[in-house]
């Protein structure tokens, strides 16, 4: 295998190329990833059947100032129109600031980006936004600008509603969910919901929220909290249960409320059995079937108002109430029974609420509860949610509920990324709650790795591969050098298709080897240099560069090495740079022991002289097929005659007097007899060396 230096080097770059894109891409993959988005609330709590913590948002171009309530359950924003405090609207016994009481008014003739679509009904025939609580609603739709907050991101084209009246939505709300509004009028279109834009636009990490309506109540008046795409440790207290979003998007945060308890000064059960119940935080009531509420109606001492179908409770109620100081504890789960359970305590005075017109003339307390006609009606309201956080993950879809945590340090954000998925919105999958501790029904966080992970096994696996590559090409290299140039007859072909034609000369004959007078003596580097002839004239010694550093790497006595250079420079060079009579001379810069003595150890020659047309002694660098053979039962040698003298039989592996024993004229193989005596073979034959013309 040839491996050379310029391939290694390709090689090492093209990897070094990728590593580095990889952690270019990991790095702006992290960078790019937004913080979830924290909504600021209005610092006001409000409304007339609150009161309620309220948030900021602007409308139009130039931007309007509204505060909304949040909904659970909308997909659209709903604010009250301009028009929503005449006096065919609130009559005569209308609030003195309507506008201020109702979250301040959108007027769409003074924005240059409203664009009306018609006017439509929240829901029909039964179906839709709150159309299992029986409410309905006309609005006109229409997109237009929509930002959170008093400053920050405004998003073109959202869905917005225009309504007037008082009933059932008195303030605007804010919409979180995800289902995009279709409209007839412009060919059947389709305006993607606000937090699905936040999403694709890249401002929030993923498709999630937190919510929380505050409680006036607790502390020093705490806010409500809403977050996208994240949720916050320090108002909730974490717990490892997860619940599943249920397939109708109308009603989708379900949970099963498997017990109701009332906690006085004895327990009481205001649940005969487990229901399913959706959260919802338009509405502020608690809807339960009938059995409950009767309960309820016993143990709170309640009785429903029919004028305004709430129950109203007096202030010496109230005061025996307060005195009692009783606690709802709701516990909540994903199934009817079994499985991790999670409990909401609410005390009395997240019952204790205000109701005001149009329900009422004049500002009363009131209980919210609902008894509900069918099972489509069971609803944790917004009172629930005063005492319960909230985290919806539509991608996974999954959500967590948890109770409210009321120290000092929950009023210190310390928000956290919901999980993200590659493809959002898979019924397949489930999350990691907010807990941190995967659900025992989990499968898909055991298998998805987050994006920083995936990275990490990419980059670890080219690194890998860099490190490899490395050591195949270190061992590649070293081998080369510990090898000899040419020690199989494949390297020769390899060689040979490497260089160019050789002379005819070099094809036809061999130089004499060199003449040992006795296997005591040897031929020094001043002798060599200095010239020692024969009968024939001596032809000088030609070289390239000798690389003295590779010899004593490999610690071998080789002649042919100290007169060539290595076998990559050899496979390169012309054949007139080795050994032309013409090339400079150079002297050999070798000890004794390093050019074939008798008594140095075990030298190798691994290129044999050629004539050069005449019976000069020469040492040269020119190799071909015919020069040299071999087979698996003998030495590969090379022996030339010598007039007069006794001959050097010389292969790759000895350097052997010709004093005794066998030896060839050609090429052959040599071995030791049975007498001892080394036989050499040519085409069969055996032949003295002594015979030898």
């Amino acid at each position: 295998m040839v491996f050379r230096k310029e391939s290694s080097r390709f090689l090492i770059y093209h990897v070094l190329f990728f590593v580095f894109c990889a952690i270019g891409w990991a790095a702006g993959d992290t960078i790019k990833k937004p913080d979830p988005l924290l909504v600021e609330p209005s610092q006001t709590f409000e409304g007339n059947d609150g009161p309620w913590s309220t948030f900021n948002a602007r409308i139009g171009s130039p931007p309007q100032p509204v505060r909304l309530l949040v909904s659970t359950a909308s997909a659209q924003t709903m604010v009250v129109l301009s028009q929503g405090c005449d006096v065919n609207v609130v009559g005569t016994s209308g609030p003195p600031a309507c506008a201020q009481f109702r979250g301040q008014m959108f007027n769409p003739n003074t924005s240059t980006t409203w664009n009306e679509q018609s006017t439509f009904a929240i829901n029909t025939n039964g179906i839709g936004f709150e159309a299992n609580l029986g409410y309905k609603q006309v609005a006109l739709f229409g997109l237009e600008s929509l930002g959170l907050g008093l400053t920050g991101s405004t998003l073109a084209n959202m869905t917005v509603a225009g309504y007037l009246n008082a009933r059932p939505f008195y303030m605007g709300i804010f919409g979180l969910g995800t289902q995009p509004v279709n409209y007839s009028t412009l060919g059947n279109i389709s305006a993607p919901s606000y937090i699905t834009t936040l999403k694709d636009q890249n401002l929030i990490p993923n498709l999630g929220w937190s919510y929380t309506a505050g409680a006036p109540y607790r502390l020093k008046k705490v806010l409500g909290q809403l977050i996208f795409g994240g949720y916050d440790t320090s108002r909730q207290i974490l717990n490892t249960a997860s619940f599943d979003l249920a397939q109708d998007q109308d009603r989708d945060v379900v949970v099963s409320i498997q017990e109701i308890v009332a906690y006085r000064a004895n327990q009481t059960t205001l649940l005969p059995s487990p229901i399913y119940a959706f959260i919802d935080s338009t509405d502020p009531l608690i809807w339960l079937p009938d059995s409950a509420i009767k309960l309820f109606e016993q143990a709170f001492s309640l009785k429903l108002d029919e004028a305004s179908n709430r129950y109203l409770i007096t202030e010496s109620q109230h005061a025996e109430l307060v005195a009692m100081d009783p606690s709802v504890t709701f516990r909540i789960a994903n199934s009817l029974t079994g499985g991790e359970v999670v409990d909401i305590k609410l005390p009395y005075s997240a019952f204790d609420l205000w109701l005001d017109w149009p329900y009422v003339a004049n500002k009363t307390r009131y209980f919210p509860l609902m008894r509900a006609d069918n099972e489509t009606q069971y609803t944790l309201g917004r009172t629930f949610l005063q005492e319960a956080y909230l985290t919806v993950n539509h991608e996974y879809r999954n959500f967590t509920v948890s109770q409210c945590a009321w120290t000092d340090e929950a009023l210190t954000p310390n928000i956290k990324s919901l999980p993200s998925k590659p493809n959002p919105i898979d019924p397949s999958s489930t999350v990691i709650p907010p807990g941190g501790n995967t659900p025992s029904n989990s499968t898909e966080n055991s298998h998805n790795l987050p994006t920083g992970a995936i990275v990490a096994v990419i980059i670890g696996g080219i690194v890998l591969l860099l490190v490899s590559s490395l050591a195949i090409w270190l061992l590649i290299t070293r081998k080369r050098k510990a090898k000899p140039v040419a020690d199989t007859n494949s390297s020769l072909d390899i060689d040979k298709a490497s260089l160019p034609p050789e002379p005819p000369s070099e094809l036809t004959g061999f130089s004499k080897a060199h003449e040992i007078s006795d296997e005591n003596s040897c031929i020094t580097t001043a002798e060599l240099s200095a010239g020692q002839h024969s009968n024939s004239s001596r032809q000088e010694l030609h070289t390239t560069s000798v690389q003295r550093s590779e010899l004593e790497h490999s610690r071998r006595s080789e002649i042919g090495d100290s007169l060539h250079s290595p076998r990559s420079e050899l496979e390169h060079s012309p054949r007139s740079e080795l050994g032309s009579p013409n090339s400079p001379r150079s002297e050999l810069e070798h000890s004794p022991s390093e050019l074939g003595c008798p008594h140095s150890p075990r030298s190798e020659l691994e290129h044999s002289p050629a004539s050069q047309g005449n019976s000069q002694r020469s040492l040269g660098h020119n190799l071909s097929p015919a020069m040299l053979h071999g087979n698996s039962s003998g030495r590969l040698s090379m022996v030339s005659s010598y007039n007069g003298s006794s001959e050097a039989v010389v292969d790759n592996n000895h350097s052997t007097p010709a004093s005794a024993g066998y030896g060839v004229t050609g090429i052959g193989r040599v071995y030791p007899g049975d007498d001892g005596r080394e036989i050499s073979e040519l085409m069969g034959s055996e032949v003295p060396l002594a015979q030898l013309p």
